[in-house]
């Protein structure tokens, strides 16, 4: 076994070059204190390593449950396979995708014992992930933004929903708009993270949530209609740099620079690299 920062124990680590698993338990010196105030269940948790704010949520994840699987990556399309390969050797009774930007297979879904939940940057009016750039683009042209939480299925953000927040935002920057998501994600992490540690199936966050039916909207935006929607416009567009490297570089900057490293040092800490 090997140590890692904080006094954590690794066991069950694979490193797939850019995608990377780990499998935490606490160590003897602190396994009592972390035994009685964490969930015994496993959590799945899967999360964009460019966006630094991740961290802060991995280890909100990390307070509520003794034993995480984690997995990072960059929107690397040779990953895939090997993520696909790696999980099929996980065992987890929680998925949790958080800003994630991977689309989860129909048996990493049913391999979720207790269920698998998905947390959309965006309102339930915008669902898909090419939708990102156009919500963030034009916040002028709506009354607010959000962030959606909602149970995974086959089909991209298209599964029952649990939380819509909602804030105001017009004539709001895309950064700001972003980093006001960014809040609403890690807050209702925390919420949703502190209700399943006490076993409860994903589907019992229904009762919590707001009560009703909430339906998603049909302003469907794939990545390939994203892709053919910046093609016509001018290069100096503000959509070109709207949640792109640009944005993503601005708010990390600005709000959560002391976590740029915290993924690379915590692989590193288990003598581990990304490649």
């Amino acid at each position: 076994m090997r140590i890692l920062p904080f006094t954590w124990t690794q066991t069950n680590s694979v490193d797939k070059g850019r995608a990377v698993v780990l499998t935490l338990h606490p160590s003897p010196t602190q396994a009592v204190d972390v035994v009685m105030r964490k969930s015994q269940d496993t959590v799945l948790f899967i999360c964009l390593k460019k966006l630094h704010w991740n961290w802060e949520a991995f280890q909100t994840v990390q307070k509520y449950f003794d034993k995480v699987h984690l997995i990072t990556w960059d929107e690397d399309e040779n990953d895939l396979l090997l993520i696909h390969e790696a999980l099929e050797s996980l065992e987890y009774d929680y998925l949790i995708s958080h800003w994630s930007m991977y689309f989860i297979q129909p048996n990493e879904i049913r391999a979720a014992k207790k269920g698998a939940i998905n947390f959309h940057p965006g309102p339930k009016e915008h669902p898909g992930a090419g939708s990102i750039s156009y919500v963030y683009t034009f916040p002028e042209k709506r009354s607010h933004h959000g962030v959606t939480v909602h149970e995974v299925n086959e089909k991209l953000d298209n599964g029952r929903i649990y939380y819509s927040t909602r804030y105001p935002c017009f004539g709001m920057s895309p950064e700001d708009v972003g980093r006001c998501a960014i809040i609403e994600s890690l807050e209702l992490l925390d919420r949703v993270a502190c209700k399943l540690s006490t076993g409860l199936p994903t589907s019992a966050l229904a009762e919590e949530g707001q009560g009703r039916e909430l339906q998603w909207g049909d302003h469907f935006f794939t990545r390939k209609q994203e892709e053919q929607w910046l093609k016509n416009l001018p290069a100096f567009h503000i959509a070109h740099r709207s949640w792109g490297r640009e944005l993503v570089e601005t708010v990390n900057r600005s709000n959560y620079f002391h976590y740029r490293n915290a993924f690379d040092e915590y692989l590193e800490g288990s003598c581990m690299k990304l490649v």
